[in-house]
């Protein structure tokens, strides 16, 4: 079962703690890149380097929800203008964020399929 990306997830605690903490202003950012706003999506990748553990998972589950919102071209061009060490980072984000999803799918399936 897919989830529904009718609506952003704008991050929660880890990551709203350190954009707070920086004076950046995330859910309106994310709502703005949800929105298709290259701007805003630019300022969303370059905010990858400020977070890591937790805020790190929360911000890569935000950009994967980005992503499959806008499309992954339309985001990818954006990526692809940005400077090389943001498109590594936001590559690793995708990349754990969509194997944490895997595995959150996998253990909900394994959970409805015992009972």
């Amino acid at each position: 079962m897919s989830r529904p990306t009718s609506a952003p997830r704008p991050g929660s605690g880890a990551v709203l703690t350190i954009a707070g903490e920086k004076g950046f202003h995330y859910r309106q950012t994310v709502n703005d890149a949800f929105s298709g706003n290259q701007d805003a999506l630019r300022k969303l990748l370059s905010f990858s380097h400020e977070t890591d553990g937790e805020a790190g998972l929360d911000h890569g589950t935000v950009l994967l929800d980005v992503r499959e919102k806008i499309g992954a071209s339309r985001f990818d061009a954006v990526l692809k203008s940005m400077p090389l060490t943001t498109q590594k980072e936001v590559e690793g984000l995708l990349r754990t964020a969509t194997g944490m999803r895997k595995f959150s799918r996998a253990v909900l399936e394994q959970g409805q399929n015992s009972q």
